[in-house]
């Protein structure tokens, strides 16, 4: 994924053909992450003081969640959204979008994350342990990858270190 152009708060991306097909796989997904996620504290026993808090946090994200859900179900059904070309496609994104974009895609890998069980990672990259890999849930950890390249890719458009 590229940056083809910017302008007038849109920004145009170029995806090869197999960026699209991963994009547009990863995004029926959406939401994984489990509402218990989103917490103000670990501490148990201050979290029982911040119930009524706590209830307003889990309202605020499944309206949020409901939004994104309809917005990406609406993102998929656009067939305008991409243009083909001899080189893969254009994708065109307003700036709120690129935003909306890139927290369901950390909705996707934070929650294809906890279902494995939190798997951590050596800083060579691989997995310390993943006891719980099957058939049924290895695509969750290609969930994981996915989403993570995505964002990266998106980020470095965003915020170029050049």
């Amino acid at each position: 994924m590229k940056l083809e152009r910017r302008a007038r708060g849109r920004w145009v991306l170029r995806l090869l053909p197999q960026e699209k097909m991963l994009m547009l796989a990863v995004l029926p997904r959406y939401p994984l992450l489990p509402p218990e996620f989103h917490r103000l504290t670990k501490d148990e026993a201050h979290a029982a003081k911040l119930n009524h808090a706590s209830q307003l946090l889990v309202e605020a994200h499944d309206k949020q969640r409901q939004q994104h859900r309809q917005a990406v179900q609406t993102f998929l059904e656009d067939a305008s959204r991409f243009t083909e070309d001899e080189d893969g496609a254009l994708l065109s994104l307003g700036d709120d979008e690129v935003e909306w974009l890139l927290q369901v895609l950390n909705d996707i890998r934070m929650g294809s994350w906890a279902r494995l069980g939190y798997p951590q990672q050596r800083e060579d990259g691989h997995y310390q342990s993943v006891e719980n890999l099957s058939k049924k849930n290895a695509l969750d950890m290609l969930s994981i990858e996915l989403c993570g390249a995505l964002q990266q890719q998106l980020l470095e458009i965003l915020h170029p270190t050049d």
